[in-house]
């Protein structure tokens, strides 16, 4: 790699934790069996009333020995509704209104409770069983920037139907739908998303698209095989598209500025590297978001707005892997994810840029770093402990997670290069990868792959940083 920062002295004791596993393995179950899901997905927009119709079958196949007498699902856009009783004051608006919902033809009860349906059975799903499941809603679509909002022109529809909750093997396991971080646990599906808008918008999505029909309206089919989530946005866009290694790149803007070339000289350094991309394709859509970016299963959105729009679209890029391909669980484990990716960011972009790109941004890691650490020491007293591996609810603030998450997570893994050497770290990666492509990862698994490259010590190195147990102003010690 170029411009190394030189490595630093460290002091690593192997300790009787190495060999304790502190974190939740995968459950037997788990390799036991498998909730086979379709979604069979027609949305119609509609721009001028600001409205989305959706009408939606799910196919559920059971190849699990557990009994399944309910499905619990999320239905994302209710997170934007203001409930009765706001804390802010704001004026009760409800986003969702559902119509028929009916499992293999026969009405059922369900309840919805913020984003979070839960849909009772008429009977029950067994091994080798199968249900259709279909839901129709209206939903208005707020003005924000966020996930699922509008504005400046642009509607941003990420996850705009019915999922499923992940399924453990035994039941739903739910997480908290709150402002910070990416609070999402998903399981893979395939999708069929038809999406119907009015002339002289175009919509980009994920997955592949495979049929085009324009008229009085414009009507496209895309698919995607083997995917956590499906996200399309509408608009008026210049569309570029190109080809790396049979993956068809498409990149969405409003300006004249064609990225597709810099997508593929990444693409090509991430497949040599870390493995075989995910998916056939890859969209890159650019529109007004509140923050940088934010990725789904073959599909990235970038703020266009951003001044560091290439670092974004690494970071998006880098997640297709990691979050996409190897899930896990946002909300507990935020940092596993992220973490990585954010690293693994000044690490490429280094190698493509060059310029002394990654020894300038872990130097800044490392200031914000300590800036943060003095600050909250002052606030909340010496002995406050910077632990990174804990729930999304449990950071006292966006800076905090931004600190620890971010920052001190590219520290932790540059000490791991300097431990390692590129050969060793690289190995260790994509052994991660390709162990737990398709699956929920978890801390465990990450562990486990670095101790097979890097011998035993290392799992107290990882653990010294998720449990803030490095000294201040040091980069690494041991445990």
């Amino acid at each position: 790699m170029k411009n190394k920062v030189v490595k630093i002295v460290v002091a690593v004791i192997v300790v009787a934790l190495s060999t304790i596993c502190l974190f939740g393995c995968k459950q037997e179950s788990e390799a036991r069996g498998e909730l086979k899901v379709e979604y069979d997905v027609n949305l119609a927009v509609d721009v001028e009333q600001s409205k989305v119709y959706l009408k939606q079958k799910i196919f559920i196949e059971n190849h699990y020995d557990s009994e399944i007498t309910s499905l619990k699902a999320y239905l994302y856009p209710n997170a934007y509704s203001v409930p009765e009783n706001d804390a802010k004051g704001r004026e009760k608006q409800d986003l969702v209104t559902i119509g028929n919902v009916n499992c293999n033809g026969k009405n059922v009860s369900y309840s919805l409770e913020g984003i979070l349906m839960t849909v009772n059975l008429n009977q029950s799903l067994t091994k080798g069983g199968q249900l259709e499941l279909n839901v129709g809603a209206t939903m208005s679509v707020p003005n924000n920037k966020l996930r699922y909002g509008q504005g400046e022109g642009i509607m941003n529809l990420a996850e705009c139907y019915l999922k499923l909750a992940y399924y453990d093997g035994s039941d739903f396991v739910t997480v908290d739908y709150i402002e910070l971080g990416d609070p999402f646990l998903s399981g893979l599906a395939d999708y069929k998303v038809k999406v119907e808008v009015p002339k002289g918008w175009d919509v980009a999505h994920s997955g592949e698209e495979v049929c085009r029909e324009e008229g009085e309206t414009l009507k496209i089919q895309a698919e995607l095989k083997g995917a956590r989530d499906f996200a399309i946005a509408v608009g008026d866009f210049n569309v570029y598209q190109t080809e790396v290694d049979g993956i068809k790149i498409k990149h969405y803007t409003r300006s004249d500025e064609d990225n597709t070339s810099l997508i593929g000289r990444y693409l090509t350094e991430f497949i040599s590297k870390i493995g075989d991309f995910p998916y056939k394709t890859l969209t890159v859509t650019e529109l007004p978001f509140e923050y940088g970016g934010m990725e789904y299963c073959s599909y990235v959105v970038v703020n266009e707005k951003a001044q560091n729009k290439e670092e974004i679209i690494v970071h998006e890029m880098l997640h297709q892997y990691f979050a996409c391909a190897v899930g896990s669980n946002g909300f507990t484990e935020s940092y596993l994810d992220e973490s990585l990716v954010s690293f693994l960011t000044i690490y490429y972009m280094d190698i493509v840029k060059g310029g002394g790109y990654y020894q300038d941004e872990v130097k800044r890691a490392e200031k914000y770093y300590h800036t943060f650490l003095t600050a909250s020491r002052a606030v909340y007293g010496e002995k406050y402990n910077p632990i990174m591996a804990k729930n999304l609810d449990e950071y006292k603030s966006l800076y905090e997670y931004d600190a620890l998450v971010y920052k001190y997570g590219v520290m932790a893994y540059s000490g791991l290069l300097d431990i390692l050497g590129e050969r060793k770290f690289n190995k260790a990666i994509k052994e991660y990868y390709d162990n737990n492509k398709g699956d929920i990862a978890t801390t465990s698994n990450l562990i486990d792959s670095f101790e097979k490259v890097g011998g035993r010590g290392v799992r107290g190195v990882i653990e010294a940083y998720l449990y803030g147990k490095t000294t201040f102003g040091v980069r690494l010690v041991g445990v």
